[in-house]
């Protein structure tokens, strides 16, 4: 019989399974590394269990479809890369997924997307939180000790409980969807489910057990909090203006998913938070501390850039904050600013880089800041912009870099005093 190393079957999903069970086991399929499964349209129901142990199998992908972790491919140990674009959100099959994870000890990519459920009364997808298993059995910690990447999508209670029982690599790559949060009578993140502490705790797990002679860092690439369109901000390592400007929108799930199936990575942290229910001013005193609580939670060390939209009035009196977490920052974006207001604080603490109060006088202001770009209204800011850049000249701190959709030509000579490069007109990257 011929061997099979690599097999797609992509039907539509009335049609996967009538095909999927005749999968069978096989000689062929002894030799199977690669197994792709993809839906044209979402499919509603799992597909057949029967998916046969494949004993060389390496890399499993499953594209708008589920598979019950009880079939036996899943006992394929031999697995090294795992790619499930729609969980089933029962007790039952999270208890499968555990016990699937605890065997699949060599997994080196790991993407997992606990999808919406299918409401057959209403005929439509809802989300609802995942049903984790309470036994003490189910909580202890998976240490999956080959991970290099791993990617899951979920709510905000999904992302906590699944975060707060996996351990992987302290260099591992981690990426985290969050796209339903809940708003609670504190602002978003709360209810009492702490993604700060699980975030935090994960890490601290990472730290406290690494691999044999490692000494690494932790690494975090992204985590997407959402609800629909409003607030934006990036934090990165390698920023491009497609994360601004060409981002699936944040309550198209489907986009997002697809994104994170096909190895999409976007900032270290992106944030995309509003809730169209709850006005601006439910917002504004939460949207700070959020922001605050993840920087703390998140190894940031390696972070060089803040891209931020115009509602950066969320955060304006944090700026002083936000700075002793992002130490190695060297450019700041802020795009489409409307309220001059929210920047205040940013320009007044340039020079001299004194937070005020928490014990944090003398620590300076994002000391590696060598980029500014300003779009948008920022004309009564750019007098006082002019001294304090001066001062953090004097100061040996000058910037390399000044970007700005506006101001006089006086007011450029005098900027081009003291700054290596300004440039006036439209943002393009």
């Amino acid at each position: 019989m011929p061997r099979i190393s690599s097999l797609s079957v992509c039907a539509h999903y009335k049609l996967l399974n009538t095909y999927v069970p005749t999968i069978g086991p096989s000689e062929s399929l002894q030799h199977l590394t690669h197994l792709r499964i993809s839906s044209s349209l979402y499919l509603p129901q799992p597909l057949s269990d029967s998916v046969p142990y494949a004993p060389a199998l390496r890399s499993l992908r499953l594209d708008s479809g589920s598979l019950s972790c009880s079939a036996p491919i899943f006992r394929s140990d031999s697995l090294v890369e795992l790619r499930i674009e729609i969980f089933r959100r029962t007790e039952k099959e999270i208890k499968e997924m555990f016990a699937a994870l605890h065997v699949l000890q060599n997994l080196e990519v790991l993407s997992l997307n606990m999808g919406y459920t299918y409401n057959y009364e209403w005929r439509d997808w809802a989300v609802t939180d995942l049903t984790f298993p309470t036994s003490t059995t189910y909580r202890e910690p998976i240490h999956l000790r080959k991970l290099r990447t791993m990617r899951f999508a979920g709510t905000l209670v999904d992302c906590v409980q699944f975060m707060d029982r996996i351990i992987v690599p302290a260099d591992a790559s981690a990426y985290i969807h969050i796209f339903r949060v809940q708003m609670g009578a504190n602002g978003p993140l709360d209810h009492g489910h702490s993604i700060y502490q699980a975030v935090a705790s994960h890490f601290g797990r990472r730290s406290a057990d690494p691999n044999p002679g490692q000494s690494i860092a932790p690494r975090f690439i992204g985590i997407q909090s959402l609800v629909a369109e409003g607030f934006q901000m990036d934090i990165t390592s390698r920023y491009a203006s497609v994360y601004a400007e060409d981002s699936p929108r944040s309550d198209d799930h489907v986009d997002w998913t697809k994104v994170m199936q096909n190895n999409g990575m976007d900032p270290l942290l992106s944030l995309v938070v509003h809730d169209k229910d709850v006005g601006d001013e439910g917002r504004s005193d939460t949207i700070g501390p959020m922001v605050l609580g993840l920087c703390a939670a998140l190894p940031t060390v390696d972070v060089t850039t803040l891209v931020i939209d115009h509602t950066t009035q969320y955060f304006r009196d944090e700026w002083s904050k936000i700075s002793t977490y992002l130490g190695a920052l060297e450019t700041i974006i802020v795009k489409n600013l409307v309220d001059t207001s929210a920047l205040e604080d940013f320009v007044y603490h340039l020079s001299d880089g004194r937070p005020k109060g928490d014990g944090l006088e003398g620590a300076p202001f994002f000391p590696s800041l060598e980029q500014i770009f300003l779009e948008g209204e920022h004309r009564s800011l750019l007098s006082i912009l002019v001294v304090k850049l001066r001062e953090r000249h004097e100061q040996g701190r000058g910037l390399r870099l000044l970007w700005l959709s506006y101001c006089t030509v006086d007011q450029r000579d005098e900027f081009q005093s003291f700054v290596d490069q300004v440039i006036v007109g439209t943002l393009t990257a």
